[in-house]
């Protein structure tokens, strides 16, 4: 499991441009939730997996907050799953940021001080 989380970690690193994150872990409402530190300074980089549609506001706290969340929606219903998406999509389109899919059932969502660029 934390292979995979450090895979998404790194992938995120080379999108915000960060090589070495300190990781920590904080466990909200039995969700995983690893909060990132950058080298920008009050930039942060949370990864969620929801267990359910029920966690979707502090998923858009995090946004209003000028964080970037990673969303790993493995956990959760197929249905669910595009009510997560639909919603936080709404938020960040009112927030003016934007989104991104970076793999299977894992999105990146990041608020308006945020640019997502490829690295040819």
């Amino acid at each position: 499991m934390m292979d995979l989380i450090d895979e998404v970690v790194a992938s995120a690193g080379k999108v915000f441009g960060f090589s070495n994150p300190q990781l920590s872990t904080v466990e909200e409402n039995e969700s995983q939730v690893i909060e990132t530190k950058t080298s920008l300074e009050n930039e942060n980089v949370t990864i969620i997996e929801p267990n359910s549609f029920a966690e979707v506001q502090k998923i858009v706290d995090k946004l209003k907050d000028n964080n970037s969340v990673i969303i790993r929606l493995y956990k959760v219903e197929p249905k669910d799953a595009v009510k997560i998406i639909d919603f936080i999509s709404g938020a960040v389109y009112a927030l003016d940021g934007s989104s991104e899919k970076i793999g299977k059932d894992v999105f990146l969502f990041v608020p308006s001080t945020v640019q997502i660029t490829y690295d040819d």
